[in-house]
């Protein structure tokens, strides 16, 4: 079961493949609300260090499910440049955009995530903070160390999530590209131990797996998935002296030549 104040929901209906991004937040938003504490408003100590990659990963992965980036020889390329009327998109898009070199999804990764405290804090939290999800909290230690929390006032919201996850590990219920995505983040990201109780953890685990290995999404959807989920791996398992040395965006240039 998984560790929140939720009972197990039972789903009826599914959304129908064609509109599974209608009325639905971001997958980085999602990813995010899934990390984050709901008292403390900080993240979760078990995925506090993948966070970055996770998030980053998220928006790569909503630029992908809106036909605006794909990969090919696995390089990301942008196929589509018109707006989605979402400024957090937008500006991803044209960071891509502005790159002379068709870089490598690990790569886009990597350089999203040195600018993070900007998509963080102005894009995700701002965002969800306004429509009324999150709260902001201003704390001082001892008169003099500032911080801002971000603690869960929407309680619904994140509910309804886990309810539609729970629904598809325990009751076995098909599962979107969208929920997919999330999943996959989820394990990458070392989220499963603070959001699934002990005995549920392997389940989980074997579940999210299943469902990356069917036949039941379209191709090239199934392949962001799969291919997020393998540069995640390869970043989260090096150690950060190695991911900036290969990664770093003074050395793109040398390693694409």
């Amino acid at each position: 079961m998984i560790a929140s104040r939720i009972s197990v929901f039972q789903w009826n209906t599914l959304i129908t493949a064609p509109k599974f991004l209608i009325d639905r937040m971001l997958i980085a938003e999602e990813f995010l609300l899934l990390a984050l504490d709901d008292e403390t408003g900080k993240i979760s100590y078990s995925g506090a260090s993948s966070f970055p990659f996770g998030v980053v990963s998220g928006l790569l992965l909503d630029l992908m499910f809106r036909g605006r980036i794909i990969l090919k020889d696995q390089r990301v390329r942008i196929v589509d440049k018109s707006s989605m009327n979402d400024p957090l998109l937008d500006d991803v898009l044209k960071r891509i955009g502005s790159q002379n070199r068709q870089l490598r999804l690990c790569s886009w990764i990597v350089q999203l995530s040195l600018t993070f405290r900007n998509i963080y804090s102005k894009g995700l939290l701002s965002r969800l903070t306004d429509q009324g999800i999150l709260g902001r909290e201003e704390r001082t230690r001892l008169k003099i160390f500032h911080s801002m929390r971000h603690p869960l006032v929407q309680q619904t919201t994140k509910d309804k999530l886990l309810g539609r996850l729970q629904g598809i590990i325990l009751d076995k219920q098909d599962a979107e590209a969208h929920d997919l995505a999330l999943l996959c983040l989820v394990k990458e990201c070392g989220l499963i131990s603070s959001l699934f109780i002990r005995e549920y953890r392997i389940v989980t685990e074997s579940r999210i797996k299943e469902l990356a290995s069917s036949n039941k999404l379209e191709g090239s959807i199934k392949e962001y998935i799969n291919e997020t989920s393998e540069a995640l791996s390869r970043l989260l398992f090096r150690p950060p002296f190695k991911i900036q040395r290969e990664y770093s965006p003074k050395l793109f240039e040398k390693r694409l030549n």
